[in-house]
């Protein structure tokens, strides 16, 4: 991923930045953890999160989480992994 980032800020973008300026940048990336791409991560990388913010006429905002069910096998992966899924909000403002 850094790699691509290099050449990416070197040679795809209108302003490139300076061989210097790139190295600097990826020194800072270095600072937070990073996990290694591997299958699992990519199993359970569709699962997806949306607040819904609905206004209604009288000035309430109903707000509403929802979260994608997990499959089965993301649901195996996503407990061997340690990582929950955020609960679903309640319905507020009503």
């Amino acid at each position: 991923m850094l790699q691509e980032f290099y050449v990416t800020v070197r040679r795809k973008i209108a302003v490139p930045l300076s061989p210097d300026l790139a190295v600097d940048w990826i020194s800072q990336f270095e600072a937070f953890p990073c996990l290694p791409l591997d299958s699992a991560l990519v199993k359970i990388a569709n699962i997806t999160q949306v607040d819904v913010v609905l206004p209604t006429r009288n000035g309430i905002t109903i707000r509403k989480r929802c979260v994608s069910k997990p499959t089965k096998h993301q649901a195996i992966l996503l407990q061997r992994l340690g990582l929950k899924l955020p609960a679903s909000k309640k319905i507020t403002g009503m």
